[in-house]
């Protein structure tokens, strides 16, 4: 009955409209992350491949969200593209990956916002993320096993670098209300809860909370020969 009924919902869903013009795989897709009652900025999706950062505005009509497929905004080609993530304290700014580099755009021009965090990892970028309460202020994963924190404005040398990972840093998450705690995944099968209090909003003091890995008589993983998982 359940199911019968799930099947019936999913019928009623109405197919909207198609992301087109993408040049390869779409490695991201993010919504805008404006808070509730600002108005200040269009809502919108932004999507990656592995060349370009598209911007897609929705307009409001009087009782539908509808994509503006005429106002898609795109960034010049850009090489090895892997991830990014919306600047959750200012309007429009997207900052993305690419290879080794992470690189913020202001889509009110589509251009560099001027801030470009050079050689951010020794491998790939695989992740980012910003710290919700702290302007500037993102993580970074990546395939040299290490996450990292960073202050934009300042991007010559990282905050601080964790270990605590054998191989890929995949993931880097802050909790959204308690910015000091850090979730790292990686491809060694390890999940890791840290207390990063010094790059926080209210600095005290660190450590490793927590870890779990899928292997729990191989603690640390197998060693790192540099290949993919």
């Amino acid at each position: 009955e359940e199911s019968s009924q799930m099947i019936d919902q999913l019928a009623k869903l109405n197919h909207v409209v198609d992301l087109k013009g993408h040049e390869g795989p779409i490695s991201t897709l993010r919504w805008s992350v404006l808070e509730e009652g600002e108005e200040s900025a269009p809502e919108a999706i932004v999507t990656l491949d592995s060349k370009r950062i598209r911007w897609w505005p929705l307009s409001k009509g009087s009782s539908d969200v509808l994509l503006d497929e005429k106002s898609c905004l795109k960034t010049p080609e850009i090489s090895g593209l892997t991830t990014g993530c919306f600047d959750p304290h200012k309007d429009l700014t997207f900052v993305a990956a690419s290879h080794k580099d992470i690189t913020c755009w202001d889509f009110r021009a589509t251009k560099k916002a001027g801030i470009t965090v050079k050689n951010a990892h020794q491998g790939r970028v695989l992740d980012i993320d910003f710290n919700p309460n702290r302007p500037y202020h993102i993580v970074s994963a990546g395939a040299d096993m290490v996450a990292r924190f960073w202050d934009v404005r300042k991007a010559s040398l990282p905050l601080k670098c964790l270990g605590g990972h054998t191989h890929w840093v995949c993931a880097a998450r802050f909790n959204r209300f308690h910015d000091q705690l850090l979730l790292t995944s990686g491809t060694d099968t390890k999940v890791n809860l840290w207390s990063m209090v010094s790059v926080s909003s209210a600095p005290v003091g660190e450590h490793l909370l927590d870890g779990y890995s899928d292997d729990d008589e191989d603690e640390e993983g197998g060693d790192n020969d540099g290949k993919d998982p």
